[in-house]
């Protein structure tokens, strides 16, 4: 609006209104603004060097949009949000509602004095009315380097919500599926089953940090609040303790300390925790070397120290590290971050872990998973560990209702959705395991674990062909797949498995390098030849193989189940 008049604009200037208002009095470069604006769509400057002669003739004075030569734009006026409502809105996207400084839906007032805000008062009656709400990941403008402190933010902002005991909190694995994804407020409240959204963006540049943050009601898309923040990067905390105090504060406890007082500490670890996310070698690498150099940073601060013990966990059960090489590190540092806080839900998760996988004391792992849960029963880490732990000791009701549970606070985390068909495929509910399988990967069609845990339910369910097929998905070479192909002729029996054991046998080799041993027990299993299975089921048992934990549900032994041998390795292993 211009002189309480309304001024229209074409849906691609006034996007570009909304990106210069985010960061006003800031310069926005072009290649920021087309980005924002057109997205993957090319376009060429003259595009948008028209759409910016087109805003300034709207807004009547030039000068409120400066040109930085060659460089970009920068928006010279102040900007505050107008609250009043707009009759029949269309409905907000995640585009229309990210913001920095201002431009909170599709009124703007641009030029001196202030501008009415929303009134304190009904936004804590609203916010003390909500009982749910998702943290979308917060935007990184500017630096693609510093990607790993929005990420940052927001799980902080998560965690410190979660303290509020009335409020459900989408978990993190969830809200980051929709990260970088434009959102329809409504749609993803329906789809998530909450009450309020919460997004908002970070910028650091040099040693300023601008952070925003707005919650908007799912049901219609109304803006409960929003704020924007200019500090010192110095100031991150505080910055981060305003958003979870104004909403939580509302509710119920206030948002807890961060841990650590040093900035440069706090920023490692958080770059650790990016990495950390991309599950791969060489990122759980790169995530161990910023844990590592947050502690030097920081020797007193707990949460680098667990995260550490979780890589290392994650590199002795995938033997990235030999199995008795990393859990007694991992081991190291969950006692080191216990001692220095004794709440760390993430530290006693990773100690079930290793009393789970590497020291098999099932009963010292159910205590480690107890004590967590009664600091956060809401984890859905937790709940689904508990599920491993119930599954390996035969407890498949218990199990199955702790892979719901999980299931329930965190519904698209693909860890967790993948895990039930693997409970279905040890519970020997194959056909529940295909189609838990299926409906995980509509999520993730590429998820690996799920797609092995589908891959086993078609081998055990005697489904060869769609086997074949799950395989190719997995990444087996067209040579293999090919074998195997033609291993199901009716004439060849038990084809497949002789055709895949001789394949895993020549690339793996029999000194076993890469862990293979259980696998290898598995397929002499499948084969019935028992020597050579307990061979290398007896070379897994030295080596600390973290799969010995399921030997007494998995279907692959039953033809072992008869043996001595067997009862001995499960006597030997302390299964009940």
């Amino acid at each position: 609006m211009k002189d309480d008049a309304e001024v229209r604009l074409t849906p691609k200037a006034f996007d570009i209104l909304l990106v210069l208002s985010r960061c006003a009095g800031d310069l926005v470069e072009k290649q920021v603004l087309m980005k924002e604006v057109w997205g993957d769509v090319f376009v060429d400057e003259s595009t948008l060097t028209q759409n910016i002669f087109t805003l300034r003739k709207a807004l009547g004075d030039p000068s409120y949009i400066e040109t930085i030569p060659r460089v970009g734009y920068r928006l010279t006026v102040p900007v505050t949000p107008v609250a009043q409502p707009i009759p029949e809105p269309a409905p907000p996207t995640r585009r229309s509602l990210l913001f920095v400084g201002g431009a909170f839906g599709v009124l703007l007032v641009i030029g001196a004095g202030y501008l009415s805000t929303h009134n304190r008062t009904q936004q804590a009656g609203a916010m003390a009315d909500l009982r749910s709400l998702v943290v979308l990941p917060f935007v990184n403008i500017g630096d693609a380097g510093h990607e790993h402190l929005a990420d940052g933010i927001t799980e902080e902002t998560i965690n410190a919500l979660s303290a509020a005991q009335r409020l459900r909190v989408v978990a993190r694995s969830t809200a980051f599926q929709f990260k970088g994804k434009p959102q329809d407020v409504r749609e993803l409240g329906k789809k998530l089953n909450v009450e309020a959204v919460l997004e908002g963006s970070v910028s650091r540049q040099q040693n300023q940090l601008r952070v925003t943050a707005q919650l908007s009601r799912a049901a219609d898309g109304t803006i409960i609040w929003s704020k924007s923040w200019m500090r010192d990067w110095k100031d991150v905390f505080a910055v981060q303790r305003e958003i979870a105090q104004t909403i939580a504060g509302n509710l119920g406890p206030s948002a807890g300390k961060p841990g650590t007082g040093n900035v440069e500490a706090y920023n490692l670890y958080l770059l650790g925790r990016f990495h950390r996310s991309k599950f791969v070698p060489a990122s759980i690498e790169k995530a161990v070397a910023s844990y590592r150099q947050a502690i030097e940073k920081d020797p007193s601060y707990a949460a680098p120290y667990a995260a550490l013990a979780d890589c290392y966990q994650v590199q002795g059960y995938s033997r990235s590290l030999p199995p008795k090489e990393a859990f007694p590190l991992a081991a190291s540092m969950v006692r080191k971050a216990l001692a220095l806080d004794p709440s760390q839900v993430y530290a006693h998760t990773v100690d079930a872990k290793i009393k789970l996988y590497f020291d098999r004391d099932w009963a010292a792992a159910e205590q480690a998973i107890s004590r967590a849960l009664s600091i956060d029963p809401s984890d859905s880490e937790l709940h689904h560990t508990y599920s491993h732990l119930l599954i390996a000791m035969g407890r498949f009701t218990e199990s199955l209702a702790e892979s719901h549970r999980a299931i329930e606070l965190d519904p698209l985390n693909q860890d967790v959705l993948g895990h039930l068909p693997f409970h279905y495929y040890l519970s020997r509910d194959y056909d529940a395991g295909i189609s838990a399988a299926l409906r995980s990967l509509e999520v993730d069609p590429q998820h690996v674990p799920t797609l092995a845990h589908l891959l086993w339910n078609y081998r055990a369910s005697g489904r060869m062909e769609q086997a074949v097929e799950t395989g190719a998905k997995l990444g087996y070479s067209p040579a293999l797949v090919a074998l195997l192909r033609d291993s199901l002729a009716p004439s060849a029996k038990d084809g497949y498995w002789r055709t895949f054991l001789k394949h895993q046998l020549k690339t793996f080799g029999p000194s076993d390098p890469n862990g293979h041993a259980f696998e290898f027990g598995a397929l002499y299993s499948r084969l019935n030849d028992r020597d050579h299975a307990f061979e290398w089921l007896n070379r897994a048992y030295e080596d600390r193989s973290s799969w010995l934990v399921y030997l007494k549900v998995d279907p692959a032994f039953d033809n072992l189940r008869a043996d001595p041998r067997f009862t001995d390795l499960v006597r030997r292993i302390g299964l009940p």
